[in-house]
């Protein structure tokens, strides 16, 4: 009789929790029947009518607290068993002191927290050489051990491992977060981590190992390095995670296995992309202590990544298209110099130079470090400017009929010059002084390059001695034959600069072309990891 009485009892609560379940979903009078089946065979088995009303309480306030946590199971009642007088706000770092080995001078074996730290590299977003940024999209993991985590399976229905949101970024939990979690940060951030990680939840064991893991972007302000060869350049980029508030006393980031992984998933890597990661290195760095606190070092995690340009797109839109101009350019040696378009094809060959180091110095830092394309570039203007004095020598050359190489302008202005200093003499000495010096003057007026049965002739040609050297003139009128023989010996030395040019101007830029592109190393750029 009284074990019928007992399965009648356990049979009545049965019914009563699942009457509370369907209260729960709005079932109020499945309720009501629930909890009169319950109270009945509560009172059968003994119970009495007061037990049984402390019982029905005390369920109701336990599914309401399970349907705050969404958990009916033992998990809700392990998270508040956990949680209970739990501060989120700091860290009982005393009890891990504790456990360390006492000696003469304790302080200096007393260690932080050590919390292990590890960056998988999902893929690079955004690399900016002009302000020394970069973006890239990690996964960002750390764990550690909280002690006022830990539990016994056995006392909690066997389990194991229990979840914990924590939101607000990182460091002590905000208002959002459950529990703790260690300070760390980008030391050379250009956004901190707590605002460019997504919130997630930590996953704690029954030993009180907490593991939390959050995708999200990573974005540094780097000192780069390997700019020097753009565009066939690696760079690299340093980042610095260690604790910004707490010194090595108190927290000790660690690397998790070798502190990084790359990729691990189908949506991992770059394709049709600019940059492309190449390596990456960590290693555990400890700054010394500052003389106030000589106890507190301060570690950090130091991570090298490098990345390898698509060097492809700038050959083919600005080297290679360069060089050919500046081959256009060497033609000028080929064609005749009564051709205009010589000399408009000179200029047309400098300026493209310049237009192309105009284009690429917006994509580049205004530093004073000398890179690959700044080197190219000078040189291909260099030599774009060498072509154009050649053609200006040849077409001088090839019209002149002086037997001087300086111009019959400078010439002229210098015997103008000459007779306005006698004259000012003449003026200043006065008397006989000066009509000698007038009558000098004369003599230095008279005379021309040329003899006395031409003078009137060329004064008719060349009115003006300084509007001479400007007036339109063709390359065979001459005013005497001595200035058609010196046109004689002048082409033959402009001809001679255009023989000499058509192979040694070609030959130079080959070889400068061959000493840039010694340390250029193409197999190792701008080409995607395979994995």
């Amino acid at each position: 009789m009284g074990a019928q009485t007992r399965r009648a009892g356990q049979g009545g609560r049965a019914f009563a929790v699942a009457g509370l379940a369907l209260a729960c979903c709005g079932g109020w009078l499945v309720l009501a029947a629930g909890a009169g089946v319950g109270a009945g065979a509560g009172v059968g088995a003994g119970a009495g009518p007061g037990k049984g009303r402390r019982g029905r309480r005390g369920l109701r306030e336990q599914a309401a607290s399970d349907l705050v946590t969404g958990d009916s199971s033992g998990q809700a009642h392990l998270r508040r068993t956990l949680l209970e007088n739990y501060d989120k706000g700091a860290f009982p770092f005393e009890t891990l002191w504790e456990t360390q080995s006492p000696g003469s001078n304790a302080s200096e074996l007393r260690t932080g927290l050590p919390v292990e730290v590890g960056l998988n590299f999902h893929r690079v977003f955004e690399i900016d050489i002009i302000t020394s940024r970069a973006d890239l999209i990690v996964w960002l993991r750390q764990r550690w051990t909280d002690p006022r985590l830990a539990w016994d399976p056995d006392e909690h229905e066997g389990i194991k491992m229990t979840w914990f949101w924590v939101g607000d970024g990182t460091g002590p939990g905000g208002e959002t977060s459950e529990i703790w979690t260690p300070d760390l940060e980008l030391w050379n951030l250009q956004e901190s981590l707590q605002t460019s990680f997504t919130n997630a939840h930590a996953v704690v064991s029954h030993t009180g190992l907490v593991f939390w893991s959050r995708p999200g972007h990573l974005r540094p302000v780097c000192k780069l390095s390997g700019l020097q060869l753009f565009p066939f350049d690696s760079l690299s980029c340093k980042l610095e995670i260690g604790s910004w508030a707490f010194s090595g006393l108190y927290l000790r980031p660690e690397m998790m296995g070798v502190g990084f992984t790359i990729g691990g998933s189908d949506t991992a890597g770059e394709s049709y992309s600019e940059y492309h990661l190449e390596n990456v290195t960590a290693v555990e760095h400890v700054y010394p202590p500052y003389p106030g606190a000589p106890e507190e070092d301060w570690p950090v995690l130091i991570y090298t990544v490098s990345f390898s340009r698509s060097w492809q797109p700038y050959v083919r839109g600005y080297v290679l298209l360069q060089v050919l101009l500046n081959i256009g350019g060497f033609a000028c040696f080929w064609l005749p110099v009564q051709s205009g378009e010589r000399l408009g094809l000179s200029i047309t060959s400098m300026l493209a130079a310049v237009a192309s180091d105009i284009v690429i110095a917006a994509r580049l830092p205004s530093a004073s470090e000398w890179t690959w394309f700044s080197r190219f570039s000078m040189a291909s203007q260099i030599f774009s400017v060498i072509v154009l004095l050649q053609t200006v020598a040849v077409v001088y050359f090839h019209y002149k009929s002086d037997d001087s190489l300086v111009p019959p302008l400078f010439m002229r202005l210098a015997k103008l010059g000459h007779y306005l200093r006698r004259k000012q003499q003449s003026w200043s000495a006065g008397g006989e002084g000066g009509e000698k010096a007038g009558q000098n003057a004369r003599e230095v007026e008279v005379e021309l390059p040329c003899s006395d049965d031409k003078l009137e002739e060329r004064r008719v040609r060349r009115p003006s001695v300084l509007a001479a050297p400007f007036m339109g003139m063709d390359a065979d009128a001459f005013g005497t034959k001595e200035e058609a023989r010196r046109n004689r010996v002048w082409k033959e030395v402009a001809s001679s600069l255009d023989e000499l040019a058509r192979w040694f101007v070609p030959l130079s830029y080959a070889i400068t072309l061959g000493v840039l592109m010694k340390d250029v190393n193409l197999s190792g750029s701008g080409v995607a990891p395979v994995e």
